[in-house]
């Protein structure tokens, strides 16, 4: 045996049984923010997070406001009385007191009120900004005490009356029990309540910096050249020997696990603890460090003159050649059957880094250039390899190309499957299922006889299951064969979808474009019941890889990167989210791919382009801390108006009706991490929370007028809420939507109506009066009509008598004659006679007409009911043409008795006027004379419509034609109806 191969089989020895190397992680992740992030400068002096949750920067470019995402900075152009800042407090009001170079500035969020040293000669520099317990604001100028009283800077002198401090003093901190520390050009000293003077230190010890804890009474620390110190109640000890005297200490800090952390200059940071000193040098931009703070999450802030520090606990590594790993291209991943996890070529067990076999990884590097989909064991602990259109194993210490034994290989992986030690792979749309060497079955159709595809994936479940991807298609082996599961998933199109990762309760299922999804085993089948998408926090639907931590977190890593969802309990798919960058230690430039996997550590192992990446999580710091929620403007679109930014308790904000275009602006502030989430509702409006992960604004177009609330909280990654902020406002309706103005357009409404009505009624009353007399008019017409028609007919009885020489009828009847016409003359002044007089007159007519035919005729005048009728009046000359007509048409032609009755009586509140006579009839009249028409019959008819419209009554003529029994006229009966008012 030569050398050569002595060496080789010492090596694959040594490979066989994996060295393993060692890996320790760095107790804390730097984010280190500079003037490319946003910050005015990178000389940073101090840093504190306000009572809202902003974290505000003093720098040499100004003051500037941290949310967790942006900066917000203000400069003397905003109003800031200078931009060297030191120090900064807030008070109770929340005011931001900010010591500058230049003055003091007093911010209240919106305005900058300065306040300049009085002795315009001197400069200023002013520190050690307090507020008392009444919330009084004091501060060092100069090495002196100061107040502002009265707008203007105003020093404290009281410590000028203690002879036994030199003369150059001030306060540096006030204990709970009132002791003054007192930092001098003469060392340091506390002033009792009592007045008690006591020197702790001398000027040479060069005490420059002192630190009251807050969760301590009556205690402060303190260093100098021989170590650091803690006085409490007069007490003083020592807490390190570390020696300084050759350091300059520019920051002192203790956090709240007690540990101490010391800026020197030069040095970096030192951090004292348990009796253990550590330095943080390399980690940070710059060594010079005048201050530090602790946030309420607990994460520790370091300033520097080169950019500003976040240490966050550690609890990611990250492998790549550097530190051991053969490629760090990971383009695969897989858990072996040892539960250590490989990635690519290079295998991990917790902190451990192990490496294959030389042959596996000389092949893996040289020869395929990277392309090997899968590597795994099985169970007799041999390695199968499969790359390129090959598949390889080792064992016995040689590596072997079984591909003619066991079919080309051509797919994205192969899987391994414990249940029974089968091998799945396949080769275009062929699939092989090897057991003990052999391939035992070939597919190439499913059940339904559907030939496969391009076959790009395998995955065996946590049951056991074999799921195949395609590329438009999700198959699953069955004992009857493969069958299509895509169905299940109900997605709107095709797309690659394969099963990710499985555990007791099911099986989740990433896509490329439809986010995530996940089935539970069930009796009868797989039942769909999560799923994760942009819908509900995903930023990008195309995943790569899922993973499910011991706690039931889902890891997701996407083409945007790394996110963790936690199921909150408040509702179904409702999650919440934690977005791993690289302030959480995972610094990745190319999300092209990654790979996920878990191992029995309760690691989450990540592989990208840049190496490996461990996360464990049960080191993973949970964000105990409610994220803070803020509204930054409020702007009516209308006008470009911004409105006050009163919330919650305060009045509403009345706006009118054509400002109903409102855009809300808010920030959610949570330094711990960049995540944040809003929801928002306006109550008025909406009735539902809406969920909005990406912009920090609204706008609400055309808001009806009326109360509105809107209400805006933010989430963090940890899945806690902010206090809910509301702003209320009320738009007022225009004036023709208001109450009053609907009172008074219903009262002017009502008003118009009556009006209208009334106008109606008097145009109606008018019209009613004008056709009243024009009906009057026209009853007068045809009573003149009638009057001519009789005087006609008595002028030419006259005349016959006179031709007659008959002068004493003709004198007699002219006697009778001129009585009548006075009386028609007296009654035609009159367009309704009462009876009596009617019947008076009609008498006067009758016995003319019965003296001008001689007395030829008999003639009776009837009336029953005289009391009761005697007085209805109607027009004069109503029945005289009735009356004319009996006598001239029916009875003069006749021959022999001739009679004629004029009954009038009362019936049913009708007024019944009869005329009856025994004459020829109407027949014979009409055969014998056809030409004839009896001109006051008509005028009468025109005289009873007169009267309808007069009296609203509805006069009828009944005309009865009178036969005997052979059918023979006997005479006609004319009936006038009138109906009598009430």
């Amino acid at each position: 045996m030569t050398n050569k191969t002595l060496i080789l089989k010492l090596v694959i020895i040594g490979c066989i049984f994996m060295q393993p190397i060692w890996l320790y992680a760095q107790q804390y992740n730097f984010t280190t923010y500079t003037e490319s992030n946003g910050l005015p400068s990178g000389y940073v002096e101090q840093v504190m997070e306000d009572s809202k949750g902003y974290l505000w920067i003093c720098t040499f470019g100004g003051l500037s406001r941290f949310d967790g995402r942006n900066f917000k900075n203000y400069d003397i152009k905003d109003g800031l009385a200078g931009n060297f800042c030191d120090e900064i407090c807030e008070d109770k009001k929340g005011n931001l007191w900010i010591c500058t170079r230049k003055g003091i500035s007093c911010f209240n969020g919106i305005n900058f009120t300065n306040y300049y040293n009085p002795d315009t000669l001197a400069s200023t520099y002013t520190s050690h900004p307090r507020v008392s317990a009444t919330n009084e604001f004091t501060f060092v100028l100069n090495g002196k005490n100061a107040y502002i009283k009265n707008g203007k800077i105003e020093l404290d002198n009281s410590l000028d009356a203690y002879k036994e401090l030199p003369s150059t003093k001030f306060t540096v901190a006030i204990l709970n029990d009132g002791t003054q520390i007192i930092n001098s050009s003469n060392g340091l000293y506390t002033l009792s309540s009592a007045k008690n003077i006591i020197k702790l230190t001398d000027a040479v010890d060069n005490v420059n910096k002192i630190f009251v804890h807050p969760s301590e009474k009556n205690a402060f620390y303190f260093f100098n050249k021989l170590g650091v110190f803690h006085w409490q109640n007069g007490e003083i000890k020592k807490l390190s020997n570390h020696n300084f005297s050759n350091t300059v200490t520019t920051g002192l800090f203790v956090d709240n696990n007690k540990k101490i952390w010391l800026g020197c200059e030069d040095q970096g940071v030192w951090v004292l603890h348990d009796n253990k000193i550590e330095l943080l040098k390399n980690e940070l931009p710059g060594l010079l460090v005048p201050s530090f703070y602790q946030d309420k999450s607990g994460a520790m802030w370091v300033c520097t003159f080169r950019g500003l520090v976040k240490l966050t606990p550690n609890y990611v590594q990250h492998f790549s050649k550097a530190n051991g790993v053969a490629n760090e291209d990971i383009r695969s991943a897989t858990v072996l059957i040892d539960s250590n996890v490989i990635m690519q070529t290079t295998i991990f067990a917790n902190n451990k880094l192990l490496k294959l076999p030389t042959p596996i990884q000389h092949l893996a590097t040289n020869f395929y250039k990277d392309f090997v989909s899968t590597i795994f064991l099985d169970e007799r602990k041999r390695w199968w390899i499969f790359a390129g259109n090959n598949v390889y194993r080792y064992e016995e210490n040689s590596i072997k190309n079984i591909t003619s034994k066991l079919k080309p290989y051509a797919c994205r992986n192969a899987v391994y499957c414990k249940k029974d030690s089968s091998i799945w792979y396949a080769f275009n749309n062929i699939i092989y299922v090897v057991k003990n060497d052999k391939i035992i079955k070939t597919i190439t159709t499913l059940a339904n006889g559907k030939p496969l595809t391009a076959v790009v994936n395998f995955y065996a479940d946590f049951v056991d299951n074999i799921w195949i991807a395609e590329k438009e298609r999700l198959l699953l082996y069955t004992a009857s064969g493969l069958i299509d599961f895509t169905a299940n998933l109900h997605l709107p199109t095709k797309t690659l979808a394969q099963v990710s990762c499985s555990n007791k309760d099911g099986f989740w299922v990433r896509t490329q474009g439809f986010g995530a999804m996940h089935f539970s085993y069930t009796a009868t089948g797989f039942v769909k019941d999560k799923f994760i998408n942009s819908d509900n926090g995903l930023p990008n639907n195309f995943v790569h890889d899922i993973e499910v931590d011991n706690k039931s977190n889902i890891w997701i890593a996407t083409l945007n990167g790394l996110y963790r969802f936690t199921e909150n309990t408040n509702g179904s798919n409702n999650f919440s989210i934690k977005y791993f960058t690289k302030p959480e230690g995972i610094d990745v430039a190319n999300w092209n791919l990654a790979f996920l996997e878990k191992d029995n550590y309760n690691n989450i192992w990540l592989g990208v382009a840049n190496g490996v990446f461990k996360i464990n999580t049960n080191e993973i710091v949970e964000n105990a801390t409610p994220p803070k929620i803020a509204l930054e403007k409020i702007t009516v679109l209308h006008n470009n108006k911004n409105l006050p930014l009163n919330t919650n308790n305060t009045p509403s904000v009345l706006l009118s009706s054509n400002q109903n275009d409102i855009a809300f602006f808010f920030n959610g502030i949570n330094i711990q991490s960049a995540f944040v989430q809003y929801c928002y509702m306006l109550k008025g409006k909406e009735n539902t929370w809406t969920n909005n992960r990406s912009s920090n604004q609204v706008t609400y177009n055309n808001l009806a007028p009326g109360k509105y609330s809107f209400m805006i909280k933010t989430i963090n990654d940890a899945g806690l809420e902010s206090n809910v902020l509301v702003y209320s406002f009320t738009i007022v309706p225009p004036f023709w939507q208001t109450w009053w103005f609907r009172i008074i357009i219903a009262i002017a409404s009502i008003l118009l109506i009556y009006w209208f009505i009334k106008r109606r009624e008097k145009i109606k009353e008018v019209e009613n009066k004008v056709a009243l007399q024009m009906s009057e008019l026209k009853l007068t017409a045809l009573q003149s009509q009638m009057n001519p028609h009789f005087i006609f007919n008595s002028l030419n009885s006259i005349q016959n008598y006179i031709l007659q020489q008959k002068p004493i009828e003709a004198a007699r009847y002219l006697s009778k004659f001129s009585k009548l016409m006075r009386r028609i003359l007296d009654q035609s002044f009159n367009n309704f006679t009462p009876l009596n007089d009617i019947i008076e007159t009609l008498k006067m007519y009758l016995e003319l007409e019965a003296f001008r035919f001689s007395n030829e005729f008999n003639w009776q005048i009837k009336l029953d009911n005289e009391d009761s009728i005697g007085n209805v009046k109607l027009p004069p000359m109503l029945l005289q043409p009735f009356v004319e007509n009996a006598i001239i048409h029916g009875l003069m032609p006749k021959t022999g008795n001739k009679n004629l009755l004029i009954h009038l009586y009362k019936t049913n509140n009708e007024l019944h006027c009869v005329i009856d006579d025994d004459g020829i009839g109407r027949g014979n009249h009409f055969n014998n004379d056809s030409e004839h028409i009896s001109r006051g019959q008509k005028l009468t008819t025109d005289m009873l419509s007169t009267i309808k419209k007069l009296l609203h009554s509805d006069a009828q003529i009944k005309i009865t034609d009178k036969v005997d029994g052979n059918d023979i006229a006997t005479g006609t009966t004319i009936d006038l109806i009138i109906p009598l008012t009430a």
